[in-house]
């Protein structure tokens, strides 16, 4: 299925090295350079490779207890942690749960070859939480080979990394490992990440195996704007009252094959968290979340092809179950069982899509089943039921030589998740209120790609009713809840030329998100910019200037609250001499104190997560 995407391509020594935008027969331009980072670098936050894309807002929380949040168009502006309203999906096999739940941080950056962010109304094709959909492609291997790597830099940042891989007359094979560790530029913010992944096939068959193990993720917590403002690298008392921290282990494991017009796949997964949280949790779930996640899925699709028709007709199966367990918090200790439950999720989507020319219109029916049994103290146990409808239609008409229109509406839906369901305002658990939220969205735009000169700029709107918003957020325990209808309205752009050893790239993000009574979408940055300019100075060298933008951000649904933006800049270098690669640079070149994320709805007014000053880092890559 051709969809506009934007490719991120890695490098070979590992490291993710630029950014560019890719087209496809619908809804995208041609092949155009959205913007260059500054030479490789720490990577220790998965999202901080993805920024620079049109249309998406990285939110780096520097805190690898609470992962990146990352925002398109304003879907998974609510997220307290990981991602949500955007599927998440590695070699096609979903990184995100049956509920829409994902998190970047099981992600091996060294394993990935590339990446596409789907967006506008063809996402609503992916299903559920498809507000947008991150869709990564790991290394393909054509030759025997193994690579070295290793980074250091400020506040302890450190890692090593290695891979090998073999190619044999119909199969192939390679194995990647990573090590990842850093202090933290505030008190009580150590953390650590050891990560492998085999992978190989033969003929038509393909598999993988992967598991991220992080022992023990230091949250040093976020603080008030107060705090903030007097000192961004202060620490938090509770968090050294009640160490909070999580630990966990996540594994996934798929398989595929693909055959004439078939193609079929199948994974298994299981993602295993103890966090404690900064308070004792004796009136609540408690202050300890123990949580066991298992998930399963099949899908097979039939791809024919007739008289310049091009057909996907699939469906797709998953299934989650959530044991969760609840303890009081002894300031640092596991104190009495406050919860016990289990929450299973099970959905069956199928779906049809056609493309000719440069038409292409799908459909897509979605069924999911929600069901809580509640163990523990006065039964909490619930059932829901969601089934809903999406469709997209889309064209893509050449006006001029090497300028092309497109056009595309489409219509999806948004379901709450088992975390989202899992506490209610009275105290207790299952969320009965909550009900899916659904979205109607159009876009428009131009691309042009001739001579030195490539971009795109795209104009989109999305109506959404029933919005699924943070009711209220203290210190780990969110609730949810249906909010008010909401519009969006916005343009996106990227623009690159090419100078001889010069090349100059921007991305840029305007986006007006409000609920019919005029307050703007908490989380959501009305103007995120980012621009790069890189100088080859020789056949091995380059300097790379980089500048973002973020204009201030609303933090409460009632607008009372703001984070401010602020301009960062970034500097880096980076040399290859044959397989030996070599770079340095400084993040926040300027040492300002930035913010990097909001809390949304934080009750406590700590909604400010910092982003550390001016760090340095060095690193080398052995291809051999």
């Amino acid at each position: 299925m051709s969809l506009s995407c934007l490719l991120i391509l890695a490098a070979a020594s590992q490291e993710p090295e630029h950014i560019e935008v890719l087209g496809s027969r619908l809804g995208a331009a041609p092949p155009s350079t959205a913007n260059a980072s500054p030479a490789p670098g720490p990577w220790l936050d998965n999202g901080d490779w993805l920024k620079g894309m049109p249309g998406l807002q990285v939110d780096s929380r520097a805190n690898l207890a609470q992962d990146t949040r990352l925002v398109v168009r304003g879907f998974g502006a609510r997220s307290s942690f990981g991602v949500r309203g955007l599927r998440l999906e590695l070699d096609g096999i979903p990184l995100s749960s049956a509920d829409g739940q994902g998190q970047l941080s099981a992600l091996q950056t060294s394993a990935v070859a590339e990446a596409s962010l789907i967006k506008g109304p063809l996402a609503a094709l992916y299903g559920n939480a498809s507000g947008g959909v991150l869709r990564f492609r790991s290394q393909q291997v054509a030759e025997n080979g193994a690579s070295l790597s290793a980074m250091a830099g400020d506040d302890g940042q450190r890692r090593l990394g290695a891979s090998g891989q073999w190619h044999g007359k119909d199969s192939w094979l390679r194995l990647d490992g990573q090590h990842l560790a850093l202090d933290g530029f505030r008190p009580h913010g150590q953390a650590s990440r050891n990560q492998w992944r085999l992978a190989g096939g033969s003929g038509d068959f393909w598999a993988f195996s992967q598991q991220s193990v992080e022992p023990r993720l230091e949250d040093p917590q976020s603080l008030t704007l107060a705090q903030w403002q007097a000192d961004p690298k202060q620490g938090s008392a509770a968090a050294l009252r009640f160490d909070t921290h999580k630990s966990v282990r996540d594994r996934l494991s798929g398989l595929g094959w693909q055959g004439g017009d078939w193609a079929a796949s199948a994974w298994l997964g299981r993602r295993q968290v103890v966090q404690y949280l900064p308070f004792v949790g004796d009136s609540s779930a408690g202050g300890i979340v123990d949580l066991d996640r298992q998930s399963q899925g099949v899908r097979l699709e039939w791809r024919p092809q007739w008289q310049g028709l091009a057909w996907t007709l699939g469906s797709e199966y998953q299934r989650q179950q959530d044991d969760r367990l609840g303890f009081a918090n002894r300031f640092g200790q596991q104190g009495e069982l406050r919860r016990d439950d289990t929450g299973t999720v099970r959905s069956l989507d199928n779906y049809l899509i056609a493309e000719a020319g440069g038409l292409t219109a799908g459909l897509r029916h979605s069924q999911s089943r929600v069901q809580v049994a509640d163990r523990f103290g006065s039964d909490d146990s619930g059932a829901g039921r969601f089934g809903q409808w999406a469709w997209a239609l889309g064209y893509r008409q050449p006006l001029a030589e090497g300028l092309d229109g497109f056009v595309s509406l489409g219509q999806g839906f948004e379901t709450p998740t088992l975390t989202e369901m899992a506490y209610s305002l009275d105290g207790g658990g299952f969320n009965r209120d909550l009900d899916s939220s659904r979205h109607r969205q159009g876009e428009l735009g131009l691309a042009y790609e001739g001579g030195p000169w490539r971009g795109t700029l795209t104009a989109f709107a999305i109506d959404s009713r029933r919005e699924l918003v943070v009711v209220q957020s203290d210190n780990g325990r969110t609730v949810y809840g249906n909010g008010q209808d909401s519009r969006r309205r916005g343009l996106e752009g990227a623009l690159s030329r090419q100078w001889g050893d010069w090349q100059w790239s921007m991305a840029a993000t305007w986006l007006d998100a409000r609920f019919d009574d005029g307050r703007r979408v908490a989380g959501v940055a009305r103007l995120d910019m980012r621009q790069s300019l890189r100088w080859q100075l020789d056949g091995q060298q380059a300097l790379v200037l980089a500048w973002q933008h973020r204009s201030r951000t609303p933090a409460n649904d009632d607008n009372s609250q703001y984070v401010p933006g602020g301009n960062r800049w970034d500097l880096g270098w980076q040399g290859q001499w044959g397989p030996v690669q070599l770079w340095a640079r400084l993040d926040n070149l300027l040492d300002k104190d930035l913010a990097g994320a909001v809390v949304v709805n934080q009750s406590a007014g700590r909604y400010v997560e910092p982003l550390p000053g001016r760090q340095g880092s060095v690193g080398f890559g052995w291809a051999f």
